[in-house]
């Protein structure tokens, strides 16, 4: 025996889909979508064949964030320097949920961790394929030479 279906049912089933969808699109997508993130800029004497927009940026091994740029030059560059600028963007939920201060990326808190020896370095993530992430962390005993916003040195 057949039963007719229930149009109202299956109205509120697809309405109670969509809205799911909708919610889930909100809560989800809000944080690719709340304002800027987080950026900074590593110059690199070597060459970043193998280091793609996308590529990951890591602390001692942990993901905060992805590269956003891989430029030749910045307006402000010294016509003599040939190093390669790679712009980095951090997810703060990331650094937030994995144990670090998002202050660490401020202005002043970032000034002050290079000061303190936060070096980035490109890694092999397969020497199979020869692709290239950032890894950031602590050499404090390295050289280091600190460019302003504009790509100046400071």
């Amino acid at each position: 025996m057949r039963r007719k279906a229930n149009k109202s049912l299956i109205g509120a089933f697809v309405a109670g889909g969509i809205l799911l969808f909708i919610v889930a699109f909100i809560l989800l997508g809000a944080g690719s979508l709340s304002g800027t993130k987080p950026t900074a800029v590593s110059y690199f004497q070597d060459s970043v064949s193998g280091l793609d927009i996308g590529a990951p940026v890591k602390f001692r091994g942990v993901t905060i964030g992805k590269v956003s740029q891989v430029l030749l030059r910045t307006a402000a560059q010294a016509p003599s320097d040939y190093s390669v600028p790679v712009v980095m963007e951090f997810t703060p939920d990331l650094l937030t949920r994995r144990g670090l201060d998002q202050a660490l990326l401020d202005k002043t808190g970032l000034r002050g961790s290079i000061e303190k020896g936060l070096r980035a370095k490109l890694q092999q993530q397969s020497v199979i394929t020869g692709v290239l992430y950032v890894e950031l962390d602590y050499f404090p005993d390295s050289e280091y030479k600190l460019h302003d916003l504009r790509g100046d040195t400071a």
